[in-house]
Protein backbone atom coordinates (compact mmCIF):
# COMPACT_ATOMS: atom_id res chain seq x y z
CA UNK A 1 0.00 0.00 0.00
CA UNK A 2 1.33 3.23 -1.08
CA UNK A 3 1.25 6.74 0.98
CA UNK A 4 1.72 9.15 -1.41
CA UNK A 5 -0.87 10.64 -3.80
CA UNK A 6 -0.12 11.22 -7.66
CA UNK A 7 -1.68 14.49 -8.83
CA UNK A 8 -3.66 14.60 -11.29
CA UNK A 9 -3.74 17.29 -14.41
CA UNK A 10 -6.51 19.49 -12.61
CA UNK A 11 -4.90 19.68 -9.32
CA UNK A 12 -2.94 22.97 -8.79
CA UNK A 13 -0.74 23.50 -5.66
CA UNK A 14 -1.99 27.10 -4.68
CA UNK A 15 0.49 29.48 -3.04
CA UNK A 16 -1.09 31.87 -0.42
CA UNK A 17 -0.20 36.06 -0.82
CA UNK A 18 2.34 36.96 1.73
CA UNK A 19 0.93 39.49 4.64
CA UNK A 20 2.34 43.20 4.74
CA UNK A 21 4.16 43.49 7.77
CA UNK A 22 5.94 47.53 7.95
CA UNK A 23 9.65 47.45 9.36
CA UNK A 24 10.51 49.20 12.22
CA UNK A 25 13.36 52.08 12.07
CA UNK A 26 15.06 52.09 15.28
CA UNK A 27 16.81 55.59 14.59
CA UNK A 28 13.02 57.38 14.52
CA UNK A 29 11.57 54.77 16.34
CA UNK A 30 8.68 54.16 14.40
CA UNK A 31 7.27 51.62 12.03
CA UNK A 32 7.72 52.94 8.18
CA UNK A 33 6.92 51.14 5.07
CA UNK A 34 9.49 49.43 3.21
CA UNK A 35 10.21 48.14 -0.34
CA UNK A 36 8.72 44.80 -1.78
CA UNK A 37 10.92 42.69 -3.70
CA UNK A 38 8.88 39.87 -4.37
CA UNK A 39 5.05 40.59 -5.91
CA UNK A 40 4.83 36.91 -7.74
CA UNK A 41 2.40 35.31 -4.83
CA UNK A 42 0.70 38.77 -4.25
CA UNK A 43 0.89 40.73 -0.81
CA UNK A 44 -2.12 41.44 1.72
CA UNK A 45 -2.29 44.52 3.49
CA UNK A 46 -3.68 44.32 6.85
CA UNK A 47 -5.01 48.12 6.47
CA UNK A 48 -8.10 47.11 4.26
CA UNK A 49 -7.30 42.94 3.52
CA UNK A 50 -6.86 44.04 0.07
CA UNK A 51 -4.28 41.57 -2.15
CA UNK A 52 -2.15 43.52 -4.91
CA UNK A 53 0.09 41.71 -7.09
CA UNK A 54 1.46 44.76 -8.96
CA UNK A 55 4.42 47.05 -7.22
CA UNK A 56 2.75 50.17 -8.67
CA UNK A 57 -0.73 49.41 -7.56
CA UNK A 58 0.67 48.49 -4.07
CA UNK A 59 2.91 51.78 -4.06
CA UNK A 60 -0.73 53.61 -5.23
CA UNK A 61 -2.22 52.08 -2.16
CA UNK A 62 0.04 52.83 0.08
CA UNK A 63 0.03 56.80 -0.78
CA UNK A 64 -3.44 56.63 0.40
CA UNK A 65 -5.22 57.74 3.87
CA UNK A 66 -6.49 54.62 4.99
CA UNK A 67 -2.57 53.25 4.91
CA UNK A 68 -1.24 56.13 5.81
CA UNK A 69 -3.72 56.36 8.88
CA UNK A 70 -2.58 52.55 9.95
CA UNK A 71 0.66 52.98 9.89
CA UNK A 72 0.10 55.72 12.47
CA UNK A 73 -1.81 53.88 14.42
CA UNK A 74 0.67 51.10 14.65
CA UNK A 75 3.03 53.83 15.90
CA UNK A 76 0.76 55.17 18.61
CA UNK A 77 -0.12 51.84 20.07
CA UNK A 78 3.37 51.11 19.86
CA UNK A 79 4.00 50.83 23.60
CA UNK A 80 0.58 49.16 24.07
CA UNK A 81 1.64 46.16 21.48
CA UNK A 82 4.96 45.86 23.91
CA UNK A 83 2.89 45.58 26.87
CA UNK A 84 0.48 43.42 25.75
CA UNK A 85 3.56 41.36 24.87
CA UNK A 86 5.13 40.96 27.82
CA UNK A 87 1.45 40.38 29.61
CA UNK A 88 1.36 37.49 27.45
CA UNK A 89 4.54 36.56 28.17
CA UNK A 90 3.90 36.11 31.91
CA UNK A 91 0.58 34.59 31.27
CA UNK A 92 2.37 32.08 29.17
CA UNK A 93 4.67 31.00 31.76
CA UNK A 94 2.35 30.97 34.79
CA UNK A 95 0.48 28.70 32.56
CA UNK A 96 3.47 26.52 31.82
CA UNK A 97 4.44 26.36 35.59
CA UNK A 98 0.62 25.30 36.31
CA UNK A 99 1.43 22.80 33.55
CA UNK A 100 4.14 21.42 34.81
CA UNK A 101 2.77 20.83 38.60
CA UNK A 102 -0.39 19.19 36.94
CA UNK A 103 1.62 17.03 35.46
CA UNK A 104 3.80 15.80 38.44
CA UNK A 105 1.00 15.28 40.49
CA UNK A 106 -1.15 13.49 37.80
CA UNK A 107 1.95 11.32 37.91
CA UNK A 108 2.09 10.94 41.44
CA UNK A 109 -1.36 10.12 41.90
CA UNK A 110 -0.70 7.36 39.34
CA UNK A 111 1.85 6.05 41.18
CA UNK A 112 0.33 5.63 44.73
CA UNK A 113 -2.70 4.05 42.09
CA UNK A 114 -0.33 1.37 41.11
CA UNK A 115 1.13 0.91 44.72
CA UNK A 116 -2.05 0.46 45.83
CA UNK A 117 -3.33 -1.97 42.99
CA UNK A 118 0.15 -3.81 43.94
CA UNK A 119 -0.99 -4.78 47.28
CA UNK A 120 -4.38 -5.17 47.44
CA UNK A 121 -3.20 -8.05 44.54
CA UNK A 122 -0.40 -9.12 46.98
CA UNK A 123 -2.83 -9.66 49.91
CA UNK A 124 -5.34 -11.50 47.62
CA UNK A 125 -2.88 -13.75 46.95
CA UNK A 126 -1.71 -14.55 50.24
CA UNK A 127 -5.11 -14.82 51.58
CA UNK A 128 -6.79 -16.77 48.59
CA UNK A 129 -7.63 -19.65 50.54
CA UNK A 130 -9.38 -17.54 53.06
CA UNK A 131 -13.33 -16.96 52.97
CA UNK A 132 -12.30 -13.48 54.66
CA UNK A 133 -10.51 -12.93 51.13
CA UNK A 134 -13.73 -13.47 48.93
CA UNK A 135 -15.58 -10.51 51.08
CA UNK A 136 -12.02 -8.68 51.31
CA UNK A 137 -11.77 -8.98 47.27
CA UNK A 138 -15.49 -8.18 46.43
CA UNK A 139 -15.26 -5.24 48.71
CA UNK A 140 -11.76 -4.07 47.04
CA UNK A 141 -13.42 -4.68 43.56
CA UNK A 142 -16.07 -1.86 44.74
CA UNK A 143 -13.61 0.76 45.34
CA UNK A 144 -12.45 3.57 43.31
CA UNK A 145 -8.74 3.56 43.81
CA UNK A 146 -8.50 7.10 41.79
CA UNK A 147 -10.59 8.71 44.38
CA UNK A 148 -7.77 10.73 47.14
CA UNK A 149 -10.08 12.82 48.60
Amino acid sequence: MSCTKEMSSTEEITITPSYYTPKYNNNTKAYEDKYIFDFSHGIICPCTGSTYSKRQSFNSHCKTNIHAKWIQSINTNATNYYERTLELEKTVKTQQILLTQSQNELEQQKSIVRYLQNTVNEYIRNNNNSTNSTHFAADVMNLNLLDFD
